[in-house]
């Protein structure tokens, strides 16, 4: 077994966005030689899809042309890296049918997030309408209660960036009770929770989730977490991990991928 001060590597990035996505900067093709060359043998294609109209990626995933583009990159890439095919649904307790729809198809991996508040009709990016006209408080308490309820529906392999707000909100607040309630229902359902270090290279301090949601999570008997850096460039990929290995190793999590949805336990290696 690895100490804790031991160096070690990670070598999966389950959470990357090509072009497919909206917001995405570089081909499926790109970024799987960027992966390549910082030596990961397994990543993981996350692409959004959003059934909200007023969302700008409405209508823009072609599940055919990504489908076709996953099937050559396996084709060129195959013998040294090992391409999942994924996507990132967003807000599935509010489109239902669309949901079960989409995950019916030959995905590897589902990872869910919620980008979208109802309470408010208001994205994360607009957090400016949220302020000063709403307390912090009760705009979180909108996001982890939307959370529950997707939770609750169920249907997917992880929770993507679970402490999203965070990034756009001038503080966090961590509702305890409520945290519970979703880590309870993670465990109950044997869905993943996402260690995802997109929030150290945008300046923040810590990654997602913080400390007190990883602590609640072990506390009910999570152990199962998936890494992804929500890269959308190709220098973006594996950004930062170390910070991610030090928190699978503190807690001891076990890292796992999904392949035709089924779960894989990974090894984290030392380095050298």
């Amino acid at each position: 077994m690895l100490k804790n001060d031991e160096p070690v590597k990670l070598s999966a990035d389950l959470h990357i966005h090509s072009k497919h996505s909206v917001d995405g900067n570089a081909t499926i093709d790109e970024m799987c030689r960027a992966a390549s060359e910082k030596e990961f043998n397994t990543i993981c294609f996350t692409e959004h899809f959003d059934m909200n109209p007023e969302d700008e990626g409405y209508g823009y995933f072609s599940f055919d042309k990504y489908s076709d583009d996953i099937k050559r990159a396996r084709e060129k890439y195959g013998a040294k890296l090992t391409v999942l095919k994924g996507i990132e649904f967003s807000e599935p307790h509010l489109y239902r049918k669309e949901f079960e729809t989409m995950v019916g198809r030959d995905f590897d991996f589902v990872l869910v997030s919620i980008h979208y508040l109802e309470d408010f009709g208001a994205y994360w990016v607009d957090e400016k309408r949220l302020q000063p006209d709403y307390p912090i408080e009760q705009v979180y308490n909108s996001y982890y209660q939307a959370m529950l309820k997707t939770i609750k529906f169920g249907g997917f392999d992880a929770i993507a960036h679970i402490d999203f707000p965070k990034r756009y909100l001038p503080r966090k607040y961590e509702p305890k009770d409520l945290l519970e309630s979703i880590v309870k229902e993670m465990v109950k359902r044997h869905i993943a929770l996402e260690i995802n270090s997109s929030p150290i290279r945008r300046g923040y301090e810590e990654v997602n989730p913080s400390g007190t949601i990883c602590d609640l999570y072990v506390e009910h008997g999570g152990t199962m977490i998936t890494t992804g850096s929500d890269a959308h460039k190709c220098e973006e990929i594996g950004q930062d991990f170390d910070r991610v290995t030090r928190i699978i190793q503190h807690y001891s999590f076990k890292t796992v991928c999904f392949v035709q949805r089924k779960e894989v336990q990974l090894k984290i290696v030392q380095q050298g």
